[in-house]
């Protein structure tokens, strides 16, 4: 049986990334709140990592992935926020895209994605 998943460290989190699938994810479940803060600094380090993966494609397309992330950051944030978010996770696909997933109370989740 093969190993696939080595854990990083970037950023003062710990990411998991899966050889195997060329996938890097980042799970979070808070004891407390999250608070604007810590979303916004969950998605600058998630973001980071993303960057990389523009990075390689071309300058377009790192100038066009930083341009979105600023459009939308604070708004997601800020419409996520309302509703206690309970758990926050992502991962980041070779092609290259990034998928939020939040889970909130009630089963209800969202799920974002961007390419």
């Amino acid at each position: 049986m093969i190993n696939c998943l080595n854990i990083l460290s970037y950023s003062k989190q710990k990411f998991q990334y899966d050889r195997c699938v060329n996938t890097i994810s980042y799970e979070i479940e808070q004891e407390s709140k999250f608070t604007k803060k810590s979303l916004t600094d969950l998605s600058k380090s998630c973001f980071d990592a993303y960057k990389f993966h523009l990075e390689h494609s071309s300058a377009t397309l790192m100038n066009a992935g930083i341009e979105e992330y600023d459009l939308i950051n604070e708004g997601l944030i800020l419409l996520i926020l309302p509703f206690d978010p309970l758990k926050f996770s992502f991962s980041i696909t070779p092609d290259p895209s990034l998928h939020f997933f939040i889970r909130f109370a009630r089963q209800v989740y969202l799920k974002y994605h961007s390419s």
